[in-house]
């Protein structure tokens, strides 16, 4: 008997959250340690008319169960679950807006390259991910990693006197409080193999420039060290024709930082929810 497929037996328990019921679907994925409510607050009110979203709890994150091997942590494996969950839901045929945060735009950018889905658009949010595995700025979640290995939660206290928390608190205290929350976020000990695996994967993977054939809108924001805006320019850079939008700081101008990331994600969905 062959095994069972890692991504179909991540897409029949992966929890999720469907809103809507227009033809076209916008798949939104959260960052590394988060959850679907993180892509659903970049949402505004009134909603969009004429989609479906769609925000699942990748593998090991949230409410999602399945966790698998470390090898199910490539971008490219998470790519695939995507794919498996949009199957499994009956919409992998349907036109499809693709949107991701952090671990999550590399994931939505793995889509887009791929081909073979109804891609109407792409907004990649924060990206973290460039060209080398392990760069410098997700160093700090190997440390977050050592000491869940080491003292489960308890390792929270240790970090919080590090020079590694402390240099991103300096910055960004949005940063320095998402960090300490990976240490109390729901079977943080038994998951921790997502902070060891996923920021293994590089995202530019690709010499030269790729011109995608449909729109792509890539989003940095200031004075953000774990998503420095560099790798931000450097997608933009890599991505022809892609529209770079910054965001200001969520620190300094949070207000100012939520209404432009619902603002742009508003203006994508609009524009490319028809787009043929």
């Amino acid at each position: 008997m062959s095994a069972v497929d890692p991504s179909v037996a991540y897409a029949e328990t992966a929890a999720a959250t469907v809103i809507g019921s227009g033809e076209t679907v916008v798949l939104m994925l959260h960052g590394l340690g988060g959850d679907r409510n993180q892509p659903l607050g970049l949402l505004s009110e009134p909603p969009v008319e004429g989609i479906t979203v769609i925000a699942p709890d990748q593998r090991a994150h949230g409410e999602t169960v399945v966790i698998g091997e470390p090898e199910d942590f490539t971008v490219d494996r998470l790519a695939d679950d995507a794919v498996a969950l949009l199957r499994s839901r009956g919409l992998i045929a349907r036109p499809l807006i693709v949107v991701g945060i952090s671990m999550g735009a590399a994931v939505a950018l793995r889509l887009l390259q791929r081909g073979g889905l109804r891609i109407r658009g792409g907004l990649l949010v924060r990206p973290a991910f460039a060209e080398t595995p392990w760069p410098e700025h997700l160093r700090v979640f190997r440390e977050v990693a050592a000491l869940l290995r080491s003292a489960g939660a308890a390792g929270v206290e240790t970090f919080a006197a590090s020079e590694a928390y402390r240099s991103i608190a300096a910055v960004s205290h949005a940063g320095a409080e998402s960090l300490l929350a990976q240490f109390t976020k729901p079977g943080a000990v038994e998951r921790v193999v997502r902070l060891e695996q996923v920021p293994v994967n590089p995202s530019i993977t690709w010499d030269g420039r790729w011109t995608a054939p449909y729109p792509i809108v890539v989003v940095g924001a200031e004075a953000d060290p774990v998503h420095p805006l560099w790798v931000a320019e450097l997608w933009h850079e890599r991505l022809s024709t892609s529209e770079l939008v910054v965001a200001p700081s969520r620190d300094r101008e949070p207000a100012a930082y939520d209404e432009q990331m619902r603002d742009v994600t508003r203006r994508c969905l609009e524009a490319w929810r028809d787009r043929r």
